[in-house]
């Protein structure tokens, strides 16, 4: 299944682990280990909002690699990972009940480039990274939304988009709304679809196959199926 929130991505930690720094062998200790999210290093450590102490980033090293010290650079790349993990974690949370649950979320970007690098390795011969093939970004975003829900909807052909026509697209408006409490307010990007103007079977054609494509990277559809 994609995950469809950052800290829900394996992907989406090993690239945090890089750029703070952690070396890779601590990296891999983590997924090893099955704390293999930003969600699970949240709590792996401290409780979020609990500002985790050298005590504990020294337990967790220990769990990880037994017999192993930590590295100067390693432990305050280790803590940065904590710390931004919780953090996020939280900004989530606060997001989730200001918003709403069924509020739209976008595929993470390291989930989404591994995933179409994977559907590219398996089907090969299909120029997948341009032109007509390339899906929209939010064709995916939709698809593994629906995933996430479990509400099939339908995806009518003009509204499955190349990447090319989406960037070439309106940008979605700001919007002012009261959030959750009824207290405060938040700024929100207004839902927008972009359509493309159908003419031709083989037009047509090809917006059902981007459609399929992003059905099959989400897990929505097997390629047997396709």
């Amino acid at each position: 299944m994609a995950a469809t929130s950052v800290l829900a991505s394996t992907p989406a930690l090993e690239k945090q682990c890089e750029k703070v720094g952690l070396s890779d062998e601590w990296t891999k200790a983590m997924i090893a280990a099955h704390v293999d999210t930003l969600s699970k290093v949240s709590y792996a450590v401290s409780l979020p909002g609990t500002p985790a102490t050298d005590t504990n980033i020294e337990d967790f090293a220990g769990k990880l690699r037994p017999g192993v010290a930590l590295s100067l650079g390693d432990n305050a790349a280790l803590k940065r990972l904590v710390f931004e993990a919780q953090t996020l974690c939280i900004a989530e949370l606060r997001s989730s009940v200001q918003v709403g649950e069924d509020a739209p979320r976008k595929l993470p970007a390291a989930e989404r480039a591994l995933r179409i690098e994977q559907q590219a390795a398996r089907l090969k011969g299909l120029p997948l990274a341009k032109g007509a093939w390339q899906c929209a970004h939010s064709l995916y975003d939709r698809f593994a939304h629906m995933r996430e829900t479990e509400e099939l909807r339908f995806v009518p052909p003009d509204e499955c988009i190349t990447r090319d026509q989406e960037l070439a697209g309106s940008k979605a408006p700001k919007s002012v709304q009261l959030d959750a409490s009824k207290s405060g307010l938040i700024v929100k990007d207004e839902e927008i679809t972009n359509t493309m103007n159908i003419t031709s079977d083989h037009e047509l054609y090809l917006s059902f196959m981007r459609r399929a494509l992003a059905m099959d990277l989400v897990g929505l559809a097997a390629p047997a199926l396709m």
